[in-house]
């Protein structure tokens, strides 16, 4: 925690420097951060509203990419254009919602966002899905899913196999989709995210019913109803219901089958679910027609293709969208373009003065990250670290106060004037901080290799008596025990439950792993002197000490079999000899 707000303290410096090497007047800045901080609020709003109120969320993202356009603030034009595409492909609008999709596609690719090239992929993928376009659907759904592998994207990897699987099960080729909807499925269990338990075992009971195991497809749709209702998914709730209804209707059981179409067509109602809607009435004209009621199945038949028609139609709305995605991209460039050669020019009457303000704020980087460093090395305990970085800080503060009070920086706005007097002291005091650092750093070098030097030579020339005895210990979670002689016992190093013991077997070193916590081991130990905990990861038999060594950051020690050095905490040397002297009296 406190090494954090040492870090935070850090970055305000690299912030306040920013601030004046851009030199924007206050009032611009204060601006665009307000309109910055109403893009995010704005985008948030879109999404949460997404499923509940897609109207409200078309018109939360409109307001977030007017004002990212006018700000430039790309990475949010892109969050917008993705959001308002989702509402349009939900709406059926299949050709704006590519419109929207290509033009954030083609953003990313310029600004090689690996992240939202991903997500415009995925989304594309899913509307060539929808249009029964798979071939298409599967070519982008492998593409966002590579980018996902590649980031280590666990989540996401999930939600790219559950799309495929889906494509997969309407080209009929279930054992491949059953796969791909179990990988699915197994992720979302281990990152416990429900909303993905959910679409997995959704497309898991399509797959059991198609193959006939009804029950284990009762048992899926159930699960993922039931997660539908606890997240408070509309949508969910819509998809669970028509996939009980095929199962009824599979199995004879006409009347619910009726009743869970129904309620998905409610449901899908709600959130403007219009792909929903279309498949219920496709399935309601089959239940009719099955149970010989032909004029509510061709009244069912009509609704299902006036609805079809009008998202299938959209393939080749969509291919007109890319054309004039591509014309509105290249005009919004332009206008980019034009945008920034005039920012250059601006730029261009101050450039002089920025250059050495540059020229300091990378020497002064540099010296801030050499100073922490050997601060570290000096002051490995975190609150004397904060302590220190705290005092320095309002030091300079008021040596920058001083300057400012004694007219050194002349008339003007007192709050720049006070940024640049801090600036100044902040850029040269780092310097001799970090020489005076550095000297100290070589004092306590040199003090303590000294110190190790002489609790070596008083360990090599100390005897101590031979109490052999036999160390038993009760292991954790299991009904054994672990034996070694005390003489043999080199050292005991934390490795979460398991902690390793080095001993000696027949003169050599052995390594065993046992479940037991280094805290047990401790208080197991109490009784034998010899052997002691030193640090907070070790627990080391002073017999078979040979060496210690010191430098800046404090001693270790060193054994004769042992391929690595033991860390000691800074009063154990102190320790270790007052053992040893009892050990002779």
């Amino acid at each position: 925690m406190l090494k954090h707000i040492f870090t935070i303290i850090i970055f305000s410096f690299g912030f306040f420097i920013n601030l004046l090497a851009n030199n924007i007047p206050e009032i611009e800045q204060n601006q665009i951060n307000s309109d910055s901080l109403r893009i995010i609020h704005f985008n948030k709003l879109a999404y949460e509203n997404l499923k509940s109120d897609p109207v409200k969320s078309y018109e939360n993202a409109s307001q977030a990419l007017l004002l990212a356009e006018k700000n430039d603030i790309k990475t949010e034009i892109i969050n917008a254009l993705l959001l308002m595409g989702i509402v349009k492909k939900n709406f059926g609008r299949f050709d704006e919602a590519a419109l929207y999709y290509f033009r954030a596609l083609s953003l990313a690719n310029t600004l090689l966002l690996r992240e939202k090239q991903s997500v415009c992929y995925n989304n594309i993928g899913s509307l060539y899905q929808t249009q029964n376009n798979y071939i298409k659907a599967l070519e982008y759904f492998k593409k966002s899913l590579d980018i996902e592998r590649q980031s280590q994207n666990r989540e996401q990897i999930s939600i790219r196999l559950y799309n495929m699987g889906v494509v997969y099960e309407a080209m009929d080729s279930l054992d491949l989709a059953y796969t791909y909807y179990l990988n699915s499925l197994l992720i979302e269990q281990e990152e416990k995210n429900k909303e993905g338990e959910f679409y997995a075992f959704y497309g898991i009971s399509g797959i059991e019913t198609k193959k006939g195991f009804y029950e284990k497809a009762m048992s899926s749709i159930n699960k993922a109803l039931n997660i539908a209702k606890e997240i408070n998914d509309a949508n969910g709730i819509s998809l669970c219901y028509s996939e009980l209804g095929t199962l009824y209707k599979t199995t004879g059981n006409f009347s619910k089958a009726l009743i869970a179409f129904d309620s998905s067509i409610i449901y899908a109602d709600l959130v403007f679910q219009k792909n929903n809607i279309r498949l219920a009435y496709k399935e309601l004209s089959e239940l009719h027609s099955l149970k010989g009621d032909f004029e509510k199945a061709y009244s069912y038949l009509k609704l299902f293709t006036i609805l079809n028609d009008s998202i299938n139609n959209a393939e080749i709305n969509t291919k007109v969208a890319e054309l004039e995605a591509g014309f509105q991209l290249e005009k919004w460039e332009k206008e980019v373009h034009y945008l920034t050669e005039k920012a250059l020019l601006t730029e261009k009457s101050i450039i002089t003065e920025k250059r050495y303000k540059y020229f300091l704020l990378i020497a002064f980087i540099l010296a801030v990250v050499l100073t922490v460093s050997n601060l570290k090395r000096i002051l490995p305990d975190t609150r004397n670290l904060f302590i220190f970085s705290i005092l320095t800080f309002i030091l300079l503060l008021f040596i920058a106060t001083i300057l400012v009070i004694g007219g050194f920086y002349g008339p003007g706005n007192e709050k720049l004037r006070f940024l640049y007097a801090f600036v100044d002291v902040l850029t040269i005091a780092v310097f001799p901080v970090f020489a005076g650092l550095l000297l100290l750093e070589r004092m306590l070098l040199k003090k303590n290799i000294k110190i190790a030097e002489d609790l070596s030579s008083q360990i090599n020339d100390l005897k101590i008596p031979n109490n052999d005895v036999m160390l038993t210990f009760v292991l954790e979670g299991e009904k054994k025990i672990f034996e070694v002689r005390s003489s043999e016992l080199v050292c005991i190093e934390a490795n979460d439950n398991y902690p390793a013991f080095y001993f000696y077997r027949e003169n050599k070193i052995v390594k065993e792993l046992h479940r037991i916590s280094l805290k047990n081991i401790e208080n197991q130990l109490l009784d034998c002197e010899d052997i002691m905990r030193c640090h907070k990861s070790y627990i080391v038999n002073i017999r078979h000490i040979k060496k210690i060594t010191g430098n800046a950051q404090g001693y270790k020690l060193h054994f004769s079999d042992l391929n690595f050095e033991i860390p000691v905490s800074r009063k154990f040397p102190k320790d270790i000899l007052i053992k040893i002297k009892n050990k002779l009296k």
